[in-house]
């Protein structure tokens, strides 16, 4: 349900449009009342023309939002919260999707109350999201509602008790969002390899990946994912065969080592 508040996003970078565009189709507030920032003029342009909403080069144009979204680089923090310190209300609230910055950074910054920090993925761009965040326990009711209802309108959310939690949550939605994707590439590069087309091997890749992880959320608290592997491992069949390939390559080492990785760079960016 739409509703009356504004919201001003600092970034209007790839995380940047998908806050608007899940906020959008979510109909969370009206378009006219949502702004977003960035450096260049043809990229505020084109958010204008595809969403409705107003762009500005210029940070400043959010302070007076209800809610702030900082959707930034991490290098860039530092030099954003100086622009912004002693200009937002402290009725405002702050939400921040900035990779390992801690909410204590920000506070320490903008002398507010009410901030949120969250670890959210691509698909909340179509209310498909998974979203890990935590608050200041100083947070008003008037400041996380409107934070909340933006969350309903991106995906699934969950509220954690502490920020190494969203760190775990950067790795886990938003690098395994593109895990995901280089799985699919994996797949479809097989499958071409066996023979088939790339633009079939595509779409038939992805289409039985939704309908794969459709069923197995079908499934949740009744079936583990290896059960529902087991199901389909034959032995002496085909995917007994592959996942024997798998294994022996050192595939769930190799994942496990990945997200290993992913986690060691979200403990230095916190830095």
């Amino acid at each position: 349900m739409k509703q009356n508040f504004s919201i001003g996003i600092v970034g209007s970078g790839k995380m940047g449009e998908v806050m608007i565009k899940g906020i959008v189709r979510g109909e969370v507030t009206s378009p006219e009342l949502i702004i977003a920032t960035g450096p260049r003029d043809e990229r505020g342009v084109e958010l204008r023309d595809r969403y409705k909403i107003h762009t500005s080069t210029s940070n400043l144009a959010v302070v007076e939002a209800d809610v702030v979204i900082l959707a930034i680089r991490p290098l860039h923090l530092a030099a954003v919260l100086e622009q912004l310190r002693g200009k937002i209300p402290k009725s405002s609230a702050i939400l921040s999707i900035v990779t390992a910055k801690p909410i204590a950074m920000i506070a320490r910054w903008l002398h507010s109350t009410n901030i949120v920090r969250a670890a959210l993925n691509t698909p909340c761009a179509i209310g498909k999201g998974v979203i890990e965040w935590t608050s200041q326990s100083t947070i008003s009711e008037q400041a996380i509602r409107p934070v909340v209802s933006i969350f309903n309108a991106l995906g699934k959310h969950y509220p954690v008790s502490d920020e190494d939690s969203v760190d775990r949550g950067t790795v886990c939605e938003g690098t395994g969002s593109a895990m995901v994707y280089y799985g699919a590439e994996c797949l479809i590069d097989g499958a071409v390899r066996i023979g088939a087309s790339r633009h079939a091997a595509e779409r038939r890749t992805l289409e039985m990946m939704q309908g794969t992880i459709e069923y197995a959320l079908s499934q949740l608290g009744e079936k583990s994912v290896t059960d529902l592997r087991h199901e389909v491992t034959s032995p002496g069949g085909t995917t007994c065969a592959a996942v024997y390939e798998l294994d022996r390559g050192g595939s769930r080492v190799a994942v496990a080592d990945a997200m290993k990785a992913a986690h060691k760079c979200v403990k230095e960016l916190r830095k």
